[in-house]
């Protein structure tokens, strides 16, 4: 599909054929484009987008801006894969960025896609330095208690506390945990948690003696 060119955009379209990898020049003629309709504008961000796949300011508007017209839309709208497209697509260039994957684990969490959800957080927290992974950890602790995840709950909790050992003492893990402890009675989960205390005092012995010495 070819986007009709009126009188207003020969201006900006001139300037960006000078200059096509000329992040300013793209975002000028974005910003002309934003008050008319929604597919001219889409195509333009898309045109920067194959001049200039690395920009994180364009992919980030453009993001943003998909995201938007999802707004007050069915779950199964052909629009949420478009939009999980889109961020699949900027990820291929920009999979440092703990912005983008803390939009899109939010976006997909928040469609209620359960395996896809978990997925992507795997996904986040396997590409994003450990620095930055305190970002991610709470979208994944209160997507796992929402969805009543009862085993890989535990599992994300010992992930979680082999990075901060010293949250195991903060009152919003201990809600947590106690959270997943009466969501089931059964003896198999009883067994589950207690081995998993063991570790988190193994973890915390650790954290005390490295602190001594």
């Amino acid at each position: 599909m070819v986007a009709e060119i009126d009188d207003s955009d020969v201006p900006y379209e001139e300037e960006v054929l000078r200059n096509s990898y000329n992040v300013k020049s793209w975002l000028r003629y974005i910003e002309h484009k934003s008050n008319g309709p929604k597919i001219p504008l889409y195509m333009v961000y898309e045109r920067a987008l194959k001049e200039l796949p690395c920009s994180y300011k364009i992919w980030y508007k453009y993001l943003c801006l998909r995201k938007k017209g999802t707004r007050g839309r069915c779950i199964n709208d052909p629009e949420m894969n478009r939009v999980i497209n889109c961020y699949e697509r900027a990820l291929v260039f920009l999979h440092k960025m703990p912005r983008i994957w803390i939009d899109y684990c939010q976006f997909i969490v928040d469609l209620n896609y359960v395996s896809k959800a978990r997925h992507t957080l795997d996904r986040a927290l396997r590409s994003l330095p450990i620095t930055q992974h305190c970002r991610i950890w709470p979208i994944y602790l209160n997507f796992i208690k929402k969805h009543n995840i009862k085993e890989q709950a535990l599992r994300l909790y010992r992930r979680y506390l082999q990075l901060a050992p010293e949250d195991a003492e903060a009152s919003n893990f201990q809600a947590g945990l106690l959270d997943i402890f009466t969501i089931t009675s059964s003896w198999h989960f009883v067994v589950m948690i207690v081995n998993f205390l063991i570790i988190v005092i193994s973890l915390m012995g650790g954290l005390v003696n490295s602190l001594d010495d």
